[in-house]
């Protein structure tokens, strides 16, 4: 219970490096800077194409930083584990109490 419980405030503590974020704005930053040197030449423009890669780059960096963030934002940590090894505790404590001695 108490390996459990370090490791799960080991994994809340830690966060990405500063760096990792930073290379992803640079990552969305390049793509969309090839994307427009790609399309530039066409003889029209492809906003759907554009928008789409806007909100897939945008989407997976936000995922990310949520899934950095586990008790803010969409996805949150349960603490259901901890509170069923807490009652299988409390259950074989009070079953040594029953049991004769």
């Amino acid at each position: 219970m108490f390996d459990l419980a370090s490791s799960d405030q080991a994994v809340l503590e830690a966060r990405l490096p500063e760096a990792v974020l930073d290379v992803l704005i640079i990552y969305a930053l390049i793509s969309a800077t090839l994307m427009g040197f790609a399309m530039a030449g066409g003889p029209r423009r492809h906003l759907a194409a554009s928008v789409m890669l806007f909100i897939l780059v945008s989407t997976s960096i936000s995922l990310i930083i949520d899934l950095d963030r586990p008790r803010r934002g969409a996805i949150l940590i349960s603490d259901e584990p901890f509170v069923r090894a807490s009652d299988q505790i409390r259950a074989m404590e009070a079953e040594k109490l029953k049991a004769p001695r």
